[in-house]
């Protein structure tokens, strides 16, 4: 359950399957995918960058954001997931896989 409040200042109980619905029936949780890291507000690319271990994997380079392992984007990863998932957290695939277990 996630706690939503709304414009009139009421509390709201909503489960991530009514949420990610509500993001489907919008638009913006397939632009959120689509996009990745750059479509991301320069706002929350700096909270990122900040809280990342390595935020150089943001600025263009092609490295882990996590291990800082250099990273090929077309043969490195297993499936179109995991490069969905390399747009938004610049995690390599080892560290997919051990983040995702």
């Amino acid at each position: 359950m996630k706690l939503v409040k709304t414009a009139s200042g009421k509390k709201l109980k909503i489960s991530k399957k009514e949420w990610q619905s509500i993001g489907k029936k919008a638009g913006w949780m397939k632009k959120a995918r689509e996009e990745g890291f750059e479509g991301k507000s320069p706002q929350i690319q700096e909270n990122i960058k900040k809280v990342a271990p390595n935020p150089d994997a943001f600025s263009g380079n092609d490295s882990c954001a996590i291990c800082k392992a250099k990273v090929n984007p077309e043969t490195d990863f297993k499936d179109e997931l995991s490069i969905k998932e390399w747009k938004i957290s610049r995690m390599c695939q080892k560290c997919q896989d051990g983040f995702f277990e």
